[in-house]
């Protein structure tokens, strides 16, 4: 489990009380119920093609004064997702069911422990319900957004809540650590002059 934890943690550096009366316990739980089908139409329409977005991530940790910032692009096909980093250091991360596997040198090195992880962004992304919705609690929130509260270990562990938000397509992804810590991603389509210029330079 502490192998587990630590894999997580460094990967992610890179998101009632019960009711006297019954009816009242009825009332809420249609509520809920009714929020967590609200929440997945939503989340249906956020899927996205496979392609490359750009972002943009400011990360808040506890005793700083300002956040971290990183820039880049993510490249998403359908059984992975390519996290590169060009500012302020390069740098990448590849993702998928077997795991996160992080660039050391020439060589992608698997993380130990991180299958989960791999799969969560992957779901996030692709907006798998079936797996969102056997790790999480899905709920409406404000601006636009739909809350995942994490159901078990490990990710109680580590998350408050995953919030993904955006109108028409998924935008934004917020995640709100025990810790406090608080990293917010911000995703942009990018055009294809820069996706051209970036892919140039990796051959």
């Amino acid at each position: 489990m502490n192998n587990k934890k630590t894999s997580l943690l460094f990967v992610l550096m890179l998101l009632i009380c019960g009711l006297p009366e019954a009816g009242m316990g009825t009332a809420l739980a249609q509520t809920s119920q009714q929020q967590a089908l609200t929440a997945q139409a939503q989340l249906a329409l956020w899927q996205l093609p496979a392609g490359r977005f750009e972002f943009q991530q400011q990360k808040w940790i506890r005793g700083l004064k300002r956040p971290l910032q990183s820039s880049g692009y993510l490249q998403l096909a359908q059984d992975s997702l390519q996290w590169v980093t060009e500012k302020p250091v390069q740098q990448q991360v590849l993702l998928n069911k077997q795991g996160v596997q992080q660039q050391l040198g020439t060589e992608l090195k698997l993380q130990p422990g991180s299958e989960l992880i791999g799969q969560l962004m992957l779901a996030v992304m692709q907006q798998d319900l079936a797996f969102l919705q056997q790790h999480f609690v899905l709920k409406t929130a404000e601006d636009s957004c739909v809350q995942l509260q994490p159901l078990k270990a490990p990710l109680t562990g580590f998350y408050r809540y995953i919030a993904l938000c955006g109108k028409e397509r998924l935008q934004q992804i917020e995640l709100l650590e025990l810790s406090g810590n608080r990293s917010e991603i911000k995703l942009s389509p990018q055009q294809a002059a820069k996706v051209k210029q970036t892919t140039g330079k990796t051959q």
